[in-house]
């Protein structure tokens, strides 16, 4: 027969494995769980540390507002063609250049939303004031870039003024 102690070790034995038959699958799960929520805890600080670099980076950049400025100027954020219109024509005037004619087309956006501006310009005046026409436009704000030039010598020997028939390039962000 059995001795009730064989029957008590047996008993042990298979509440022990009926425990580990329920309890291990619930601990498997456990630590899926647990898994889940240290890589969860991981990107949280990830996300975090990007955050503060994030903020810095802002801070950083606001010391250079001023330029940052600038180069909003220098590409606009809409076409604006009567004031690009408008200071063309101020600039040739205050260079001593008569502004014959002028017209603008705009091309559609090559990348990153920025499209270009073509302008043909036809101009009457000194040599010397086409140059500092030419040094206002080079050095104002605005990105503006000399695309082709062509200008005719005056018919008459005494008279000194050029015809220059100039086309040029700007840009804005769309």
């Amino acid at each position: 027969m059995i001795s009730r102690f064989n029957i008590t070790i047996i008993f042990i034995l298979v509440i022990v494995g009926v425990g580990i038959g329920l309890i291990r699958p619930q601990y498997q799960e456990f630590q899926i769980l647990q898994l889940e929520i240290e890589k969860s805890e991981y990107q949280i600080r990830r996300q975090n540390e990007r955050l503060k670099h994030l903020r810095s980076l802002s801070d950083e950049l606001k010391e250079y507002q001023t330029e940052l400025s600038i180069i909003d100027v220098a590409l606009p954020k809409e076409t604006f063609l009567p004031l690009l219109f408008d200071f063309i024509q101020k600039t040739s005037s205050q260079n001593g250049l008569l502004l014959e004619e002028i017209s603008a087309s705009v091309a559609p956006p090559a990348e990153l939303n920025i499209q270009e501006i073509v302008i043909d310009l036809s101009l009457s005046g000194s040599y010397s004031s086409f140059k500092d026409f030419l040094y206002s436009l080079e050095n104002s704000a605005r990105l503006i870039e000399v695309a082709s030039l062509n200008f005719s010598s005056p018919k008459e020997q005494e008279a000194l003024t050029f015809n220059f028939e100039l086309t040029i390039k700007t840009h804005f962000k769309e």
